[in-house]
């Protein structure tokens, strides 16, 4: 049980190099990269979009990782949200949750680049159909304020997003009907 305290910046794809350059500049450090494919998956009962809750599979380099309970958001200014991360080495998670009524609702896959920079992970994403972004999310601590000064230090001057790459390619699915 954690809280996830993080921004998301829409960021031209051009500007990748030039940030990756700042972090590793400014002392940050590479820690992965990996391709990210998550299945959000729909509840039986329950309208997850309406409630403002994620159930989340998350495969790692086409392996499975994890389950993750994301619960409604609860900060303004960041996305903050209570989360409950099950980590899953093997197995057929999807197709057990279908067992139990659940239906794959949308998949996002996604280039990911992780980052430390102090007390903060940054995350550089290319995401199919979206575009690129960068998220910062405090690995310790609780100022949310440490997020907007190092989007600051790196000169991030894009949009910043509340909503979660889902979100964001259900509300362009249902655009395009």
């Amino acid at each position: 049980m954690s809280y996830e305290v993080e921004i998301k910046i829409k960021i031209d794809c051009k500007d990748m190099e030039r940030i990756k350059r700042k972090i590793i500049d400014g002392g940050g450090k590479v820690v992965r990269s990996q391709i990210e494919t998550d299945y959000y998956m729909l509840h039986p009962c329950k309208d997850f979009l309406s409630t403002d809750e994620a159930l989340r599979v998350r495969y790692v380099d086409g392996s499975v990782e994890s389950l993750t309970y994301k619960g409604p958001r609860i900060g303004k200014d960041a996305k903050s949200r209570y989360e409950i991360i099950v980590n899953i080495k093997e197995g057929d998670i999807i197709g057990l949750l279908e067992k139990l009524g659940f239906k794959i609702g949308i998949v996002v896959k996604k280039h990911r680049e992780y980052y430390t920079y102090g007390d903060v992970l940054i995350t550089l994403d290319k995401v199919d159909g979206l575009g690129c972004f960068v998220e910062l999310e405090l690995i310790s601590g609780e100022s949310e304020r440490e997020l907007y000064n190092v989007a600051k230090r790196l000169d991030l001057t894009g949009s910043i997003l509340v909503k979660s790459y889902a979100e964001l390619l259900w509300e362009k699915t249902a655009s395009s009907k």
